[in-house]
C-alpha cells in the first residue's frame, strides 16, 4: 500500500489509543487490504458515554518519514442499531401484547412437530378468538380495543402458567408457546400432551379465566372467547393443516354461540371450505349486482290502509339461485360486509319510497331493518341524513326499524341515536320486541313511535293463553306511553281478529301479503286504494 491509501475501518472502541494501534497493525501488515470487513460491537463504557456505544470509523493512512500517519472520522451509530434491533423485533413479536406473533409461532410450530414426529408425541393447536369484540372497538373505542387485548394476552400467560407449561418461544427447552395471531385472535401451543384429555382441560381453564371481568376506564368489561382445537397426528401432520383445522373448529364453537371450545373434525372441513367459498361469492355479489330487494306490506287494521312496507334483502345467486338470508347475513355480519350491504339496502328503498310517496301514497313509509353493527356507527344519522338528501326523499318517508336486543346492547348510544334520527324526521321502531329483555324504564328512554311484537308471541294466537296475555300486556304498556303496536308474523284471520281486539293498531304478515319484488308491490299499492274507494 503506498502513500496517500485509504483504509476503511469498521469497529466498536472505548478510545483512540486502540485505533491507532489497530491501525498500525494492519498497515504494516502483509496481508493488508484497501477495504478491511471488521465488525462492529457495542462499545466499553466510558465516563461520557456511561452506557457505551457503537461507531464507524473511516480512517486515511499514509506515510510519513517511515511511520504511518492516520487521520479519520467517528460516527455514532447507536440510533441505527436500535433501529436495527427493534426492527428485528418487530418481525418476530406483536407490538401491542409483546407476545410471538404469527411468524415466529409458525417456525416454531414446524420446529415443535419435527420433534414430536421423532418422539412419538401428542400435541395440540388450541386457536381462541374473542366473541363480539368489535363490539368493544365500536362503542369504546379502538384504544380501549387495544388495552383490552394487551389484558387478554397477560392473563392468558398467567393462566397457562399456571399449567406449568407457559414459555415464550425462543427458550431452549419450551413446553408451551402462546402467540397473537392477529385482532382479537390467539394461538396457544402445547407439544407434550400425555392425552387428548389434557387439551380439553386447559382450554376450559382458558375460557373461564377469559369471562372474568376486565377493567377498562373504571369499568368491568365482560367477555368470552371461541375456541378451536387440533390435534396432532390426528388432524393434520404439518403446521398449515393443524392451523387451518384449529381454525375450522374455532368457528364451529362460534356458530354454535360461542364462549366454548371445539375439537376438530372432518365434517367441520368441508363446512368451513363451503363457508369460504361462500365468503368469496358474496364479496362480489354486491359489485355483480345479485342484491334485490323484496317488500312486505304493514296494514293499518282501522282502516284497511298500508302503512308501510318493509324491504327485505334477497340474495339471486346466478349459479346457487335465490340464497336465503339465513344462509348470508350472518356471515356478512362477521366479515364485515354487512356495512356495505346495508348502506345499498338503505339508499335503494329510500329510492323506491320517493316513487310510491308521488305516484301511489304521499304519505307512505319505508321501514327499513338495520343491522346491529350498522346501528352502532357514530355517524349514522348524518349517513342517514345524507342519503335522504342523495335520494330526495322526506325524512317522514323513512321508518328505522331497530331489533330490541340491538337496543339493549349499548342503552346509552340507542338513547341518543334514536332521538337524533327523530329529529331529523325519521320515526323509529323497536323490532322483534319482547325478545331482548328490556323494561318500562328502558322504553322511556328510547324515543321511539312503534312497538313491533315479535312473530312469536303472535303464533300461538288466539288459543294459546300465555302468547295472549303477552301481546295484550305490551299493548297496554305502549299506549301508556303512546306508541302504536305492530304484530309481526300475522297469518291467519283468527290472530288479526284477536289483535283488532287488543288494541293492536297495526299488522304485517302472510295474511296481508307476503314478501314481493318492487313491481308488484305497486300494483298491490294501487289494488288496495282502489277497495278503499270502492268502500267508501
Amino acid at each position: 500500500m503506498g502513500s496517500g491509501a485509504r483504509v476503511w475501518l469498521r469497529w466498536s472502541t472505548p478510545g483512540t489509543t486502540t485505533i491507532a494501534s489497530e491501525c498500525t497493525r494492519r498497515f504494516d501488515s502483509p496481508q493488508r487490504e484497501n477495504h478491511s470487513r471488521w465488525s462492529s460491537a457495542p462499545a466499553e463504557p466510558t465516563r461520557k458515554s456511561p452506557r457505551g456505544f457503537t461507531t464507524r470509523v473511516r480512517v486515511d493512512a499514509a506515510r510519513e518519514r517511515m511511520q504511518p500517519r492516520f487521520t479519520g472520522t467517528f460516527q455514532d451509530i447507536s440510533d441505527i442499531k436500535r433501529s436495527e434491533a427493534r426492527t428485528r423485533y418487530l418481525s418476530q413479536f406483536d407490538a401491542l401484547t409483546g407476545l410471538p406473533n404469527r411468524t415466529s409461532l409458525g417456525a416454531q410450530l414446524t420446529q415443535w412437530l419435527a420433534r414430536a414426529r421423532r418422539h412419538g408425541r401428542t400435541m395440540a393447536v388450541l386457536l381462541l378468538d374473542l366473541d363480539n369484540f368489535k363490539q368493544v372497538n365500536d362503542t369504546m373505542g379502538h384504544e380501549a380495543g387495544d388495552r383490552l387485548l394487551s389484558l387478554v394476552s397477560a392473563r392468558l400467560r398467567r393462566t397457562v402458567r399456571q399449567e406449568d407449561s407457559l414459555v415464550t418461544i425462543g427458550d431452549a427447552t419450551p413446553d408451551a408457546a402462546i402467540a397473537r395471531m392477529g385482532g382479537d385472535e390467539f394461538t396457544l401451543l402445547f407439544p407434550e400432551l400425555s392425552s387428548v384429555d389434557d387439551a380439553a382441560r386447559i382450554a376450559q381453564r382458558v375460557l373461564e379465566a377469559v369471562r372474568e371481568p376486565f377493567v377498562l376506564d373504571g369499568a368491568d368489561v365482560m367477555v368470552s372467547a371461541s375456541m378451536g382445537i387440533s390435534i396432532f397426528p390426528l388432524d393434520g401432520e404439518d403446521a398449515g393443516a393443524l392451523l387451518a383445522n384449529a381454525d375450522a373448529a374455532m368457528y364451529n364453537a362460534k356458530h354454535a354461540g360461542g364462549d366454548r371450545a371445539s375439537f376438530f373434525n372432518k365434517p367441520m372441513r368441508a363446512a368451513t371450505e363451503s363457508r369460504f367459498t361462500l365468503e368469496m361469492v358474496l364479496r362480489r355479489a354486491l359489485e355483480r349486482e345479485q342484491f334485490v330487494l323484496h317488500y312486505q306490506p304493514t296494514l293499518d287494521v282501522a282502516t284497511g290502509q298500508i302503512t308501510s312496507v318493509e324491504p327485505l334483502l334477497r340474495w339471486n345467486h346466478p349459479e346457487l339461485g335465490m340464497v336465503a338470508p339465513l344462509e348470508f347475513i350472518p356471515l356478512a355480519e362477521e366479515t364485515g360486509l354487512i356495512l356495505a350491504i346495508s348502506d345499498w339496502v338503505l339508499r335503494t328503498a329510500c329510492l323506491q319510497a320517493r316513487t310510491w310517496r308521488r305516484d301511489v301514497r304521499s304519505d307512505l313509509r319505508v321501514g327499513v331493518n338495520m343491522s346491529a353493527r350498522q346501528f352502532r356507527q357514530r355517524d349514522l344519522v348524518e349517513q342517514v341524513a345524507a342519503i335522504l338528501v342523495t335520494q330526495q326523499l322526506a325524512a317522514a318517508g323513512l321508518d328505522i326499524e331497530i331489533t330490541e336486543s340491538a337496543m339493549m346492547r349499548d342503552v346509552e348510544l340507542a338513547a341518543a341515536t334514536t332521538h337524533a334520527l327523530r329529529e331529523l324526521g325519521c320515526t323509529v321502531s323497536i323490532d322483534d320486541f319482547g325478545t331482548g329483555y328490556s323494561s318500562l324504564a328502558y322504553l322511556k328512554r328510547f324515543s321511539v313511535d312503534y312497538l313491533k311484537i315479535d312473530r312469536s308471541f303472535v303464533a300461538g294466537l288466539p288459543a294459546d293463553a300465555n302468547d295472549a296475555a303477552i301481546v295484550q300486556a305490551v299493548v297496554d304498556m305502549a299506549d301508556s306511553l303512546g306508541m302504536p303496536v305492530v304484530a309481526e308474523g300475522v297469518e291467519t284471520s283468527g290472530q288479526l281478529d284477536h289483535l283488532t281486539r287488543t288494541g293492536c293498531h297495526e299488522a304485517q304478515g302472510y295474511l296481508i301479503s307476503r314478501p314481493m319484488p318492487e313491481s308488484l308491490v305497486t300494483a298491490f299499492l294501487l289494488q288496495t286504494l282502489d277497495a278503499l274507494a270502492e268502500r267508501a
